[in-house]
């Protein structure tokens, strides 16, 4: 499970000018879950430009990671 620090981490590696690849291996996580939250934070930068309260988008960009499991397939496990 992702922290919020791990989140900053990211961010932080992608200002730098670190590919999600490069981020990815630095952190030993998956690619996939960089781009993630990279392109959060984009869009939440968008619209932190356009919002009237800034409060609240900010509170979002700092927030702990969800997961949302509600899509994932059952799995049996068998002897």
């Amino acid at each position: 499970m992702k922290t919020i620090m791990d989140k900053h981490t990211i961010i932080n590696l992608e200002l730098r000018g670190y590919s999600n690849r490069k981020a990815a291996r630095e952190l030993g996580i998956n690619r996939k879950t960089v781009a993630k939250y990279w392109n959060e934070y984009k869009e939440a930068n968008k619209e932190l430009e356009e919002a009237k309260d800034k409060k609240e988008v900010q509170e979002n960009i700092i927030e702990n990671p969800e997961y949302k499991t509600t899509k994932r397939s059952k799995r049996k496990y068998t002897k």
